[in-house]
């Protein structure tokens, strides 16, 4: 699913290009958010060390979802350029939080072939998705190519989360994972996250 709403935003681009008259700025937002997507990468890591997958998950599905409404909604280049970096921070995120899946769940002999096969779907929708902008285009406008996958990533990526919370508690009552107390004052926690971000 993100592979095709990848596809499909590439091709109604250049509708949101003339829609706005300053389009320089568009492009300037694309490697704005290119480059803030990827200094975001550690600290997102770190996020997902500390809170969790599931955690994770759920926040970088509100950031991405964000991203895609405001995108969806904007009225100037300036909101499009702060929705694409919402939009590509989370999707950034949520690549990374997959690609940690990944790894954790397949050995390391099989671990090249799950990765390759995770990346398929981008091979199908470089066809489809220009066909699906297409029929985006002639029945409505840009905007719903975002706004309608504001609508359906909801259903697609929150049982995910699920998935990931019900193993992770699954783990726990295995013994094989443990979870750091929370018994703590809103100063400890404070020093406890200043201490765990740093290191």
């Amino acid at each position: 699913m993100l592979a095709l709403h990848s596809a499909i935003g590439s091709n109604v681009l250049v509708n949101a290009y003339s829609n706005f008259k300053t389009a320089p700025e568009i492009s300037t937002a694309a490697i704005l958010a290119t480059v803030v997507g990827g200094v975001m990468k550690l600290p997102i890591a770190k996020i997902l060390n500390v809170w969790g997958r599931a955690e994770g998950m759920l926040v970088f599905t509100g950031l991405f979802l964000l991203g895609i409404i405001v995108l969806a909604s904007c009225t100037g280049p300036s909101g499009y350029a702060a929705g694409y970096v919402m939009y590509w921070v989370g999707y950034n995120a949520i690549y990374l939080i997959l690609d940690v899946f990944l790894a954790d769940t397949s050995g390391l002999r099989n671990r090249a072939f799950a990765f390759a096969f995770s990346n398929t779907p981008f091979i199908c929708t470089s066809f489809t998705g220009p066909l699906a902008a297409q029929s985006f285009l002639s029945m409505a406008t840009w905007r719903w190519a975002y706004g309608a996958f504001a609508i359906i990533f909801p259903f697609v990526l929150l049982p995910l989360a699920l998935v990931f919370k019900f193993y992770e508690r699954k783990a726990q009552k295995m013994g094989l994972y443990q979870k750091t107390h929370k018994d703590r004052t809103w100063i400890q926690s404070i020093k406890h996250y200043i201490h765990e971000f740093d290191g």
